[in-house]
C-alpha cells in the first residue's frame, strides 16, 4: 500500500479527509497557541493521551519538541539531523493524529460535518 493510500485511509477514519490546507493552519496555529499560552495545557492528561496516540515515534518525538517545547523547526533539524522537509512531513503526519485524538477530536469538529 502506497503512502497516499495510508494518508486516505487514516482522513477517512478520523474524517478529515475534507479538511483544507487553509483549516489545518488554523488548527495548528491553535496548538501553538495553547501550547505557548498554558503551561497546565501542555501536561493535561489530554495531551498525554493524545500524544500516545501518534503512532511513530518520531513523528511524536519532533511534534513534541516543536509544539510542547515551542522550538523552532530549523533547529528541530539542525539538533535530529533531519532535513527541515522531513521535519515538516512528521510534524505534519503527527498533527493530525494528535487533533483526531485529542478530546475526541475536538479540535476538528468545526471543520467536518
Amino acid at each position: 500500500m502506497g503512502k497516499k493510500n495510508q494518508l486516505d485511509l487514516f482522513e477517512s477514519a478520523y474524517g478529515t479527509i475534507d479538511i483544507s490546507d487553509d483549516e489545518w493552519y488554523i488548527i495548528r496555529t491553535n496548538l501553538r497557541t495553547l501550547f505557548k499560552r498554558s503551561k497546565r495545557a501542555r501536561r493535561s492528561s489530554q495531551v498525554r493521551l493524545a500524544l500516545q496516540e501518534i503512532k511513530r515515534s518520531d513523528d511524536r518525538m519532533l511534534f513534541e519538541k516543536h509544539f510542547i517545547q515551542g522550538q523552532k523547526i530549523d533547529k528541530i533539524a539542525i539538533d535530529n539531523y533531519y532535513d527541515e522537509s522531513t521535519v515538516r512531513t512528521y510534524i505534519h503526519r503527527a498533527t493530525k493524529e494528535f487533533a483526531a485524538a485529542y478530546c475526541d477530536g475536538l479540535l476538528i469538529k468545526p471543520f467536518v460535518e
